[in-house]
């Protein structure tokens, strides 16, 4: 399943199974997704995880929040 132009279901597992915000930070900016527009995206991707998968959704979006001071 395609969550996002380059966010899948398996970027997501990916992105969760890390231990450490500094962890998923890193991951995030290899990816090019550590700033505002690619944490909005994930927020995006969140979204549409809201109804299958709420608890997937809620763990995004908390990731989103706690990095977004740090991100570019």
């Amino acid at each position: 399943m395609t969550l996002g132009s380059e966010v899948s279901a398996v970027f997501v597992d990916d992105l969760l199974s890390l231990p450490t915000r500094e962890k998923q930070a890193e991951y995030l900016r290899a990816r090019g997704l550590f700033d505002a527009v690619g944490l909005d995206r994930l927020l995006d991707v969140a979204d549409k995880l809201l109804n299958d998968d709420p608890s997937r959704a809620r763990r995004l979006a908390e990731i989103c929040g706690d990095l977004a001071y740090a991100a570019d």
